[in-house]
């Protein structure tokens, strides 16, 4: 297509890739979401650990 209109299957193509990068940066959002709520559950529970003389194997993962 030497400087013509998208032709069908790449408008398609196109519509994938977009579709694609929607998902994947609502994935990347999801994943840093985790971190935020995995930071958040460490902090409780190594607080609460040390509050009652307790130890955790969470500094392991």
């Amino acid at each position: 297509m030497p400087g013509g209109q998208p032709t069908g299957a790449s408008k398609k193509v196109m519509r994938f890739v977009q579709e694609l990068l929607r998902r994947l940066r609502i994935l990347v959002s999801d994943l840093k979401m985790a971190d935020v709520g995995r930071a958040a559950a460490y902090m409780l529970i190594s607080e609460e650990s040390s509050a009652t003389g307790m130890s955790t194997n969470v500094e392991n993962n």
